[in-house]
Formats: C-alpha cells, structure tokens, sequence
C-alpha cells in the first residue's frame, strides 16, 4: 500500500573512456507510504512490456536493498561495470530502472541515453582564465586517456557554479579553476557531494590558490581519492606551459 515515486536525477560516465569506464546512475526514491524495504535495479535491453520476464532472468541486474522508513526520501547511485556499458550508449537499446516491493513492481523510471560525448566543465571567474589553462588541461588529461582517445570537449561555466550536486551528473570531469572561497556555500557542497559519489575534480593551483581550504585540503600536492571520487593537481609546471 501507498505510492513509491522512482526519478533519474542523472546518468554519467566515471573516468575518461567513453566506453570502457563504469556508468554511474543517481537516483531519488520518495516513499509516501508504510516503511518497507524494496529491491532497486535495472532490467536491461527491455521495453516496458517486458519487464516482468526481464525480472525472471539474468536482464535483472545490479541490485540494490533499500530500507525506505515511511515517508522518506533517499538518493543514491548504482554503478555499472565496463563490460555493460556500451548498452547505454545504443540508441536502439532501452534501459529501466525498477523498484520492486515484495515481489512486485512498486516503481519504474526509463533511463535516458547516454551521450557518448560528455564534456570536461571548467568553473572559471572569467572566461579568459579558463582559455589559458585549456592547453595545459588537455597535456595533463592526454596522459590520462588510451592513445586512440580524441581529447575532450571542453565546457566553461565562468560566473556561475551549479548548486545541485547532480547537476554534474553529465560531464565527465571539473577543473576548479577559481578560488574556492568565491563559491557559494551552496556551489562548495554542491561540488564536494559530487565528488564523494564518484566524481573527478582537476584542480588548477595557479587559479585556485586556496584550494587547501577545500574538504579535499590534505590530500597531498598530486591530490588523492576524496569519498569515492579523485582529486587531481595539475602540476605548476605544466600549468604554467
């Protein structure tokens, strides 16, 4: 009894291949009835009149147990592994995602597609700043991509930060390229949950002096793991050219 609401608040791609790294899916799940515990995962490659029988096979993947007292609201991720991950990148392909509750559907919401080009965002003060340091972005992330990789495309927010962590649910990296004391306190923990569930942050030192006054502060000068996301300094040498 009572109503199970199920949102997508965002699909990503973690790390910098476009399909050999893991997918990152972040949900919200409202329980406007009685406590209960639900079963939370994807039935893949399926349209929705077949999920039921997707439910019965190996389609039913990646599960997750949810404790959802009466009334509450939880927000969460689920990570695909490389080897699934070309599915979401298929546009013939349907993927679902599905609250069960004792054996039922209580909940169902279709994942969108994945882009395959998702872009690196720069949160820069001014736009000139950004454009100065994009030829060091791209050295530094060259290291970090296969051979065969394009590099990436670049996106910059000059002036204004998103507020809401999965705002950054679509890019696959973010360079800090301002001082953190100019966001918002609402952009910092915007930023820093985002991290914590898996996402990767490059910090350009030269632009983000203070960086050490971030949560991430003592991580060493190379930067380090932060939750379950990474932090990444980019040298001064190759900062500067």
């Amino acid at each position: 009894g009572g109503s199970l609401v199920l949102e997508i608040l965002g699909t990503g791609i973690e790390g910098y291949a476009d399909y050999y790294e893991p997918v990152r899916i972040h949900y919200r799940v409202y329980n406007h009835g009685p406590a209960r515990k639900i079963t939370l995962g994807l039935a893949m490659d399926v349209g929705r009149r077949a999920i039921p029988a997707a439910l019965a096979d190996n389609r039913w993947k990646f599960r997750q147990q949810l404790d959802m007292p009466a009334g509450a609201m939880r927000e969460g991720r689920l990570i695909i592994p490389y080897s699934h991950s070309y599915g979401f990148s298929a546009r013939k392909i349907r993927n679902v995602l599905v609250a069960r509750f004792e054996g039922e559907i209580a909940a169902l919401a279709d994942l969108p597609v994945l882009k395959v080009s998702q872009p690196v965002l720069i949160l820069a003060r001014e736009p000139g700043d950004a454009a100065h340091i994009q030829t060091a972005l791209l050295l530094y992330a060259s290291g970090k991509q296969g051979s065969g990789d394009s590099p990436p495309e670049v996106v910059v927010a000059a002036g204004r930060a998103p507020g809401i962590w999965h705002e950054y649910t679509p890019v696959r990296m973010v360079v800090l390229a301002r001082r953190w004391a100019e966001l918002t306190r609402a952009q910092r923990k915007a930023l820093a949950r985002w991290i914590n569930t898996g996402g990767t942050l490059v910090v350009a030192p030269a632009y983000c002096p203070d960086w050490r006054s971030a949560p991430w502060g003592g991580l060493s000068k190379n930067g380090g793991r932060y939750g379950t996301g990474d932090i990444n300094i980019i040298p001064i040498e190759i900062e500067r050219g």
